[in-house]
């Protein structure tokens, strides 16, 4: 192993021990420890715009907190980040906004959300007791290489109107001071986001490849490392070439020249002489942790990941947005827990507004919409997550990611990503069916609306595709305003495209165009817009069509 990745590794385990520290503390105490945290941050906001407005000089208590600070979406806050993103100050952060990190918004916009000082230390309070476990808990981590993912800059670098920069250099720009600690360690050098996307994809591909001692990859939609694996096994023999020659020239991107690596080419050439199962064991020995998302829609995209690395550890993210980190996975708890010496959370059941509850106070078996309040100018922000409590760990409750607070209501059926995603999933189980990408949207034909499953699979019978859109009929029609829409004629047969076998990247590209960094665009169940049957037919991404026999 390389002593450069050990000390490397070693120093960022050292920088995390305060803030694990911290959390363990906090544990004794979350609810007064999330107390604390809030009236830090209203005294520290309390001469900005919104902190005049809401009277935060006379907020001391949770309860006065809810009575002057009403629950906001991003709607609300959209206009005043506009004054921030124009250079006004003091607007809802006293910190000055560093940057300003793009994000997609539920109708398919792009959010920029500030980053300020405050912000990335909140981050770096969560991702420190949990990079202290992985260390702890996953021998190989810290002795060698891990690759954090890295999205390509599509657009150049960017400014808002006031001059502020928009987007993190990488991906693991999440990471803080702490990140900066393990750089020397990463397999793979952000200076790839300069490269377009599919000269990206190659020479992330090239670089892990490379390296023999990979022993972490984070990313954060399995899909995303899918998509590099693809490019991988393509063109892996252009890539071995790369690799003993140490010359990326012929594969179309300059990196500096490395010394040719003959021994490292042979490895990669009986590597791919076994099956996929066994590949990637040997191509990367001491690969001990896949850190990416599991749950929600996900959860499907994640399948081949794991059957290309059986034997390889996978950890859930915990939930992780944009904006904040509601929780973070830890293996002694056996889950996720909140974050509770990051933001100030709050938990609403069933998504009332009513009744919120803090960590302390959620109770197993029961779904809740989660608000973020932040450093970085956040207030009651409906996150529009939705986490369900699947147990309790030293006081904290076990969160579970179940997907966006997401409706469609073509007539009246308010369909819920929540309950699509779970159809999906049972669905796809139970009628032995392995889906790369599947999303449910709406479709006009004929003047009616009806729903259309988008589904790229492995090669399956057009009967058990018919066998499966039954499955998901029969489960959306348990909600009683979808079976009623389908009894009345409202909403017509349910239907299903399979697709392409680019579908996922196809997906990406869109995300990607409307604002999205590649690296965190997040799978969806359910997708309310329109306009995707269009878009996919003039991409030519129709491979069959199945409707649900009446």
């Amino acid at each position: 192993m390389s002593n450069v990745s050990h000390i490397s590794n070693r120093l960022w385990q050292l920088g995390s021990l305060p803030g694990a520290r911290r959390f363990y503390r906090g544990l004794a105490e979350p609810d007064r420890t999330q107390r604390e945290l809030l009236l830090a941050i209203v005294r520290r906001n309390r001469d900005t715009v919104f902190g005049r407005e809401h009277g935060f000089e006379r907020i001391d208590s949770i309860a006065a907190w809810r009575r002057r600070v009403p629950v906001r979406g991003w709607e609300e806050f959209a206009p005043l980040v506009e004054r921030m993103a124009a250079g006004e100050e003091r607007v809802l952060t006293a910190d000055r906004v560093r940057l300003f990190e793009p994000t997609g918004g539920s109708g398919g916009g792009t959010k920029l959300i500030p980053y300020t000082r405050a912000l990335r230390r909140e981050f770096g309070a969560a991702l420190a007791p949990w990079i202290r476990d992985i260390f702890r808990q996953v021998p190989q981590a810290p002795r060698g290489t891990s690759y954090w993912s890295i999205s390509p800059l599509t657009e150049g670098e960017r400014r808002t109107p006031g001059g502020t920069p928009i987007g993190f250099e990488d991906d693991a720009g999440y990471l803080g001071w702490l990140g900066g600690l393990a750089r020397a360690a990463f397999a793979v050098p952000e200076s790839v986001r300069w490269l377009a996307v599919d000269q990206f994809r190659l020479a992330t591909a090239w670089h892990l490849l490379r390296d023999r001692e990979l022993s972490l990859i984070s990313v954060w939609n399995p899909s995303f490392l899918l998509l590099i694996l693809e490019e991988l096994e393509a063109r892996h023999e252009e890539l071995q070439r790369a690799v003993r020659d140490g010359d990326t020239t012929a594969l179309g991107f300059a990196t500096p020249r490395l010394k040719s690596d003959k021994e490292r080419a042979v490895e990669i050439e009986r590597a791919f002489r076994l099956e996929a199962a066994e590949r990637y064991r040997a191509l990367w020995p001491h690969l001990g942790l896949i850190s990416c998302w599991l749950d929600g829609p996900s959860r499907l995209q994640s399948q081949p990941l794991q059957e290309r690395f059986s034997g390889v550890r996978f950890q859930g993210k915990g939930l992780i947005a944009t904006e904040g980190i509601v929780s973070l996975p830890l293996y002694d708890a056996g889950g996720a827990v909140p974050a509770i010496t990051s933001h100030f959370l709050e938990f609403l059941p069933g998504g009332d507004p009513a009744f919120p509850r803090l960590a302390g106070e959620l109770e197993a078996g029961t779904e809740y919409t989660v608000l973020l309040t932040t450093g970085g100018g956040l207030y009651r922000y409906n996150l529009g997550d939705v986490v369900e409590v699947t147990g309790h760990w030293r006081g904290l409750p076990l969160l579970r990611f179940r997907g966006r607070e997401r409706v469609s209501d073509l007539v009246g059926e308010k369909l819920a990503e929540v309950q699509v995603e779970r159809v999906l999933t049972d669905a796809a189980a139970s009628c032995g069916i392995q889906a790369r990408f599947a999303m449910l949207v709406p479709v006009e034909r004929e003047q009616r609306w009806g729903y259309l499953l988008l589904l790229e699979t492995t090669e399956a019978p057009g009967s058990r595709l018919q066998a499966c859109l039954a499955e998901i009929e029969r489960g959306l029609r348990e909600n009683f305003h979808y079976n009623l829409a389908r009894e009345l004629g409202q909403l017509r047969e349910l239907a299903c495209w399979r697709l392409t076998e680019n579908a996922a990247d196809l997906y990406t590209r869109r995300c990607q165009a409307e604002g999205q960094r590649p690296g965190d665009i997040k799978a969806r169940a359910l997708d309310p817009r329109p306009d995707w049957p269009a878009w996919l037919e003039q991409q030519g991404a129709i491979r069959e069509e199945y409707t649900l026999a009446e």
